[in-house]
């Protein structure tokens, strides 16, 4: 009993001393009921260097473990089958986008307010009326109304396909068989107009008091995206080349892999303060002068002429709340999609022949996946030992587009890997099974990979190279066809 009372003060001591102290691999082994007494003398060996907790069958037995596209959570089945109030591996419900995107038009209306009002200002004062921030202020109008109708949009799609959309959705996902794809995210940048060079002779000659004003629109679904404005004014050195250059960076995420995104050039051709103050004269004038059955002018009749002449003439489409509509005119568009990463430049349509815009569009685009693909399982690979071939069996992980093995899965974790390859330098069109006198072994796949030379690269059974270009290809055999 004493010695017991000692060994316990001294775990406690031990304890006390070192509370986040754990015990160490060698104990564990140790005092695992799986080992026998033939084994009590090579137990601290083994229990240094455990490469194993299971054997190879077992290993070899083990379902390789998936991760669809986008999935970041897994779930329990009787979680996931629930009614449309759930969310399914992460994604939001049809009743929580609906109120998302609620959310956001309450948000584009504001923007919408506030836009009328700045308007109204610029409008009330000859310093600003014609000026670059009434331009501004009716291009944040336009915006806001867009994206308030595209919500609006979205919101009917959501409550008339929404139920039929999430339980093919659900099915898809609970279909082991069939492969979701990926949603990928277009980086538009560098967008550039032609200008005709007959409107850049007539800027150069002709004095005008028109300032006009250009911005592009992106268009996919919910989102509505626009560029910077940039202004063609009566100076001639207003423009430093015959291009309107838009500099900012366009991103639209959440695309299909046969996505079509609507461009959009808009126009607003605005009067200088000069030029407006003496057409407001004039109106005046005219108004004064013009035949009455009156016969007279009254202040009461003038102001209302005023106020008539101010406010719109048409209901907006922006809501009950709002003022004004924007005066921003579409002066062409087109339509991106995967085809268009081919062609030099774009064609606009239903761009006017007295229009400056030559016509055509260029860009500079990126696309590049979204979605999280991970896949883990054995794999025999062919590989090169000293010469001669040989075929082993590694655990191969799956990452987005790199592929890493292992020996073993419990290595994954603790070491680095054998060896890795990128799957976007795969050169190899179409993935499938090699002909069986090629490679006798069945279940086996080919990929090939090029790549620049590198100092000491040789020829191998797997490798070759040859003007500057280095040629790997790989044999992977599966356990079964299906995987």
């Amino acid at each position: 009993c004493v010695s017991e009372a000692v060994c316990v003060s001294e775990a406690v001591c031990v304890s006390e001393a070192d509370p986040v102290s754990e015990p160490s691999v060698s104990a564990v082994v140790e005092s695992g009921p799986s080992v026998t007494e033939g084994q009590h003398s090579s137990s601290g060996d083994r229990a240094t260097d455990c490469e194993m907790v299971h054997s190879v069958e077992v290993y070899r037995k083990s379902v390789p473990s998936i991760v669809r596209c986008g999935s970041t959570t897994d779930e329990c089945p009787e979680n996931s089958s629930g009614g449309d109030d759930t969310k399914i591996h992460g994604e939001m419900s049809t009743r929580d986008k609906i109120q998302l995107l609620t959310d956001k038009v309450l948000a584009q209306q504001s923007v919408i307010q506030q836009a009328s009002q700045a308007l109204n200002l610029c409008q009330s004062n000859d310093t600003t009326r014609g000026s670059q921030e009434e331009a501004e202020a009716e291009r944040l109008l336009f915006v806001a109304t867009q994206r308030r109708m595209a919500f609006l949009r979205e919101i009917q799609e959501l409550k008339n396909l929404g139920p039929k959309r999430d339980g093919r959705a659900s099915a898809e996902r609970h279909d082991d068989d069939e492969v979701v794809p990926c949603d990928g995210t277009l980086t538009i940048g560098d967008v550039r107009l032609p200008l005709k060079t007959e409107y850049l002779f007539s800027m150069a000659t002709k004095h005008s008091h028109q300032t006009q004003y250009f911005f592009c629109l992106f268009r996919n679904g919910a989102q509505v995206t626009p560029t910077h404005l940039v202004s063609l004014g009566r100076d001639p050195h207003s423009v430093d080349s015959d291009i309107l250059s838009f500099t900012n960076q366009i991103k639209l995420r959440d695309l299909d892999a046969d996505f079509m995104v609507s461009l959009e050039v808009y126009a607003l051709s605005l009067k200088s303060h000069g030029d407006k103050s003496a057409t407001s004269k004039g109106s005046k004038m005219n108004l004064l002068t013009k035949p009455s059955p009156l016969k007279s002018i009254t202040p009461k009749r003038l102001l209302s002429h005023l106020k008539h002449r101010d406010s719109p003439s048409v209901q907006s489409p922006a809501g009950p709340m709002s003022v004004r509509t924007s005066n921003f005119t579409l002066v062409g568009n087109t339509k991106i999609d995967v085809s268009s990463f081919k062609k030099e430049f774009l064609v606009l349509e239903k761009v006017a022949f007295l229009s400056p815009l030559y016509g055509t569009i260029k860009m500079s685009m990126q696309v590049h996946r979204d979605g999280n693909v991970t896949q883990k399982g054995f794999l025999t690979m062919f590989q090169d030992v000293g010469g001669f071939g040989a075929w082993h069996r590694r655990w191969c992980v799956l990452d987005n587009s790199r592929v890493a093995y292992w020996t073993y899965p419990d290595a994954e974790h603790r070491k680095s890997a054998l060896g890795d390859f990128d799957l976007r330098f795969c050169t190899t069109g179409t993935v499938g099974l090699v002909a069986r006198d090629i490679c006798a072994r069945p279940n086996t796949f080919e990929l090939v990979f090029v790549r620049p030379q590198r100092d000491g690269d040789s020829d191998s059974i797997i490798s070759t190279s040859k003007n500057t270009i280095t040629t790997t290809k790989y044999w992977l055999s599966a356990d079964t066809k299906e995987e």
